[in-house]
């Protein structure tokens, strides 16, 4: 244990301190409104429709867990001039609900303190257990760190490493061992937690800062709004969800950002991360959202995420449905819902009443049975829902609902929504992850997502609906996803993924995704395969671009079936064609070659031709990394031995240059 305490020496050494920012200091705050949150409200008391806040720094007071309630106003715009907004608790800034044609638009909100914390790994070991030591930076929380969704960084880079993926509160032991005076904390993982970390000296560490029981999730929140937009909004930072929206319609995000805050003054290493957690979450809408020239970055999940919500089914009989929630449910009197069978095919029917139910009206063997329908997807979702809410419904047909399918309502899951023209990814989930319907996704950019950049998919394992119909998606740049570490299990295995599974855990017959339109996207720089598409019942995949990168190599969804030999990959589809499709695999093409290789008896030597490389990887075929030295600053770099002796065997060796580009080539 002395160990944990004995690091300042070789903090030192592995260039920390070099990194520092010598100085570290709090934001001056303009004086001109003492209360921001209570200017705007006595400007809304009075009337006025346009509200202008004079560009500054202001201080957002949320220590009362207050955020600024806009509630039940219409025809208004705040206008906050390219002000910053500095939250002095980690809780909701805003709360935006049932709002008509109200615009918000021109601020930026930050939190001091921050919701996350900094550091890098120092020291790994095994005792007991595995465990790994980290230097806290300077000017980032040491003792409010909590292991829920622990990512780790590249150091050379400053982006999630590759290969790797995050940890979680499950797989290491919740107390941390800690030393204020060296602001080392040790984490040690639990006997049987994967082992595909791979955490390592000199590793960047990000961890989420515990959630105070008393704040109010997500940065902005909307509910059961019509016709409101944000414009131009930045966050720097964000303890949960950045925007999170419920059940409005047309909600416009237009030229919103959500990224790191570079030049920080109060932090002694650059931030890594900017949300901890979604960047735009839209559950449960009518209409909409429209997203459009939004930046979305660095968040710690998906960047957006637009869904409705699952229902379990008790029972029917005689036209009178029983289902289960663990919220409250959204549906009501006069909506169509969708069945989904536990073969993954759907009905439809349509619902005529909604009423509470009670648990004690139905056999606990019943409800058992239901939940326990999903096992083989979550064994959670038993604990989730296990004595939460009871409805009953009356429904207008027979439709022989089964007990442990899942009902959903097609208009509430943000049906007619579009994202058009947006940046997103550098995150540890994926760029886009759809559920809905009725919808345009064309001229975005998705890159280095760690899961797939463009997802459409349903998650049971969530309860997040729904199987999405007439959707067009094209003109699209999805780069450099897929990179975390290999999961056979994982349904969502293409960098452009469309893919169900139902309760028995295979992908679903061809009956939820409906007329799917997948033309002129380019899809480069991922692992194979590229694409998946499974379940779809009319549409077509035309004028596509394939770019796979076959020097990254990955088993995502073999569990399932996946073959990661082709770029494209589909099964259970129906009337959908696939054509005029540009499919090569390739590693990098470059005119001049940037390397050569001097070979001298048993050494091999990378000599760069025109720029010095700074690291230099070695991968198997299986993606893992058998090699690595980021201290090269050299215009060559000598091969192993333990790789060049090797007989018989394939490796990809990736080299970084001084000019942050990159090379990769095979070597046996």
């Amino acid at each position: 244990m002395r160990s944990l305490f004995l690091y300042i020496f070789f903090i030192i050494t592995l260039g920390i301190s070099a990194q520092l920012n010598p100085t570290i200091s709090t934001p001056e705050y303009s004086t001109n409104i003492t209360d921001v949150k209570s200017y705007i409200q006595n400007k809304l008391l009075a009337g006025e429709k346009n509200i202008v806040i004079p560009k500054g720094v202001y201080l957002f007071d949320v220590s009362d867990y207050k955020p600024l309630i806009l509630d039940k106003i219409s025809d208004i715009t705040i206008d906050g001039s390219g002000s910053d907004f500095i939250c002095n608790r980690n809780t909701r800034a805003i709360d935006l609900k049932d709002c008509q044609n109200v615009i918000l638009k021109n601020f930026t909100i930050d939190y001091d303190p921050l919701p996350f914390s900094q550091g890098k790994i120092v020291a790994v070991g095994t005792d007991t257990v595995k465990w790994f030591d980290v230097y806290i930076f300077e000017g980032y929380d040491l003792n409010n760190i909590a292991l829920n969704d622990t990512e780790l960084f590249d150091k050379s880079t400053l982006e999630l490493k590759k290969n790797s993926s995050a940890i979680y509160q499950s797989y290491v032991y919740d107390s941390l061992e800690k030393n204020e005076s060296t602001r080392i904390v040790r984490i040690r993982r639990k006997k049987g937690s994967p082992d595909y970390f791979k955490e390592t000296v000199g590793d960047l560490v990000v961890f989420s800062n515990k959630k105070d029981p008393n704040a109010l999730g997500h940065t902005i929140y909307s509910e059961s709004n019509v016709n409101c937009t944000l414009s131009n909004i930045t966050l720097y930072s964000s303890p949960s969800f950045g925007f999170y929206e419920f059940g409005c319609t047309n909600t416009i995000y237009d030229s919103c950002q959500i990224k790191r805050k570079a030049d920080d003054p109060r932090v002694s290493f650059p931030r890594l991360r900017s949300g901890n957690s979604d960047g735009i979450d839209c559950r449960g809408s009518l209409a909409g959202p429209h997203i459009r020239n939004c930046t979305l970055t660095h968040n710690s999940d998906d960047c957006i995420a637009i869904s409705g919500r699952f229902y379990i089914v008790i029972q029917e009989a005689f036209k009178k449905l029983a289902i289960m929630s663990y919220l409250p449910m959204d549906i009501q009197a006069g909506d169509s819902i969708k069945i989904v069978g536990r073969d993954g095919i759907l009905r439809q029917n349509k619902v005529l009443s909604v009423s509470r139910g009670s648990s004690a009206n139905y056999n606990p063997n019943l409800l058992s049975d239901a939940l326990h329908a999903f096992d083989k997807i979550n064994p959670g979702i038993y604990d989730l829902h296990w004595g939460k809410l009871i409805y009953e419904m009356e429904l207008a047909d027979i439709t022989n609902a089964q007990i442990g399918e899942v009902i959903y309502d097609k208009n509430r899951t943000c049906s007619n929504f579009s994202l058009i023209n947006n940046y997103v990814g550098f995150n540890r989930a994926r760029g886009a992850l759809i559920k809905s319907s009725d919808g345009i996704i064309t001229g975005n950019t998705f890159e280095s997502c760690q899961l797939p950049g463009l997802s459409v998919a349903p998650e049971l394992y969530y309860m997040e609906a729904g199987y999405s119909e007439n959707l067009y998606i094209a003109d699209n740049i999805i780069r450099n996803c897929n990179f975390g570490y290999t999961r056979s299990g994982w349904e969502q295995a293409g960098a452009l993924n469309v893919s169900a599974i139902n309760t028995d855990r295979i992908f679903s017959q061809p009956a939820g995704f409906k007329n799917i339109k997948i033309e002129k996207n380019l899809i480069t720089g991922s692992p194979r395969p590229s694409v998946v598409l499974t379940s779809i019942d009319g549409g077509f995949f035309q004028s596509n671009n394939i770019e796979s990168d076959i020097s990254i190599v990955r088993y995502n969804g073999s569990f399932l079936g996946v073959k990661n030999d082709v770029d494209l990959w589909q099964t259970n589809n129906r009337n959908f064609t696939i054509s005029d499709t540009l499919a090569f695999s390739k590693i990098e093409e470059k005119k001049i070659m940037p390397i050569f290789i001097s070979i001298n008896n048993d050494e091999k030597v990378v000599i760069s031709n025109n720029k010095k490389i700074i690291s230099m990887s070695i991968y198997n075929l299986q993606g893992g990394m058998v090699y690595s030295d980021s201290t090269i600053l050299d215009m060559k770099v000598t091969l192993p031995k333990s790789i060049t002796m090797t007989k018989n065997s394939l490796f990809i060796v990736s080299l970084i240059f001084e000019d942050n580009s990159t090379y990769k080539f095979k070597i046996i």
